[in-house]
């Protein structure tokens, strides 16, 4: 029968409720991706597209000196 890895690094166990740090970083996950679905990211990219553009140029212009 394998090793089951039960033990973190420090060598101390899982702790006292694992599945709550378990369920802790679901909760924290959809939080995160509440505040991630809110972001205008339309927006932002229509901004930074011209400027990306007008870097790339720039890059390619001193790369033909």
């Amino acid at each position: 029968m394998p090793k089951r890895a039960t033990k973190s690094q420090s060598g101390e166990f899982a702790g006292a409720f694992p599945l709550g740090k378990v369920a802790g970083a679901i909760a924290a996950s959809i939080v995160a991706s509440g505040f991630v679905r809110r972001l205008p990211l339309g927006r932002v990219l229509a901004a930074a597209v011209p400027i990306l553009i007008a870097a790339l140029q720039k890059n390619d212009k001193a790369r033909r000196k």
